[in-house]
């Protein structure tokens, strides 16, 4: 049975990191309390829980565990990532990808609520991707 890993993410925006998710095609369950993450077996993980679980399910044919987003007391957001996936580089292709598409709806929320207004996108030729803003 394979362990999970802690990583201390930036994701403090619920709505945002949803919406994120929704945008990567990936289903998720959201809960008040937190929920036990399930292996690939399907039993539940007693000691790693989440507030936020993308089921194991996003990734068919991987046998790997789910991954989960806990909302700490201090503020800080833990992502659960089972090392099975992470060795393998789905961490990596997973949590990146959605590391920007969080920061660019985390962007455009802020803006807006700065009375800001979105004049332009484009996407760089090494994938990033640059919003201009407007009053």
């Amino acid at each position: 049975m394979s362990r999970y890993s802690e990583t201390l993410v930036e994701f403090q925006d619920r709505e945002c990191l949803c919406q994120a998710l929704e945008g990567m095609g990936l289903t998720y369950t959201e809960h008040q309390e937190l929920e036990s993450l399930e292996d690939y077996l399907g039993n539940k993980r007693d000691i790693t829980k989440a507030h936020i679980i993308v089921p194991r399910s996003n990734w068919p044919g991987q046998l790997v565990n789910d991954t989960g987003f806990e909302f700490k007391e201090d503020g800080t957001v833990a992502c659960h990532v089972d090392d099975f996936f992470s060795k393998h580089g789905h961490g990596e292709k997973f949590l990146h990808p959605l590391s920007q598409r969080y920061a660019e709806l985390k962007v455009k929320k802020t803006s807006a609520r700065m009375r800001l207004r979105v004049s332009g996108e484009e996407t760089l030729a090494d994938g990033t991707r640059r919003i201009k803003l407007r009053r």
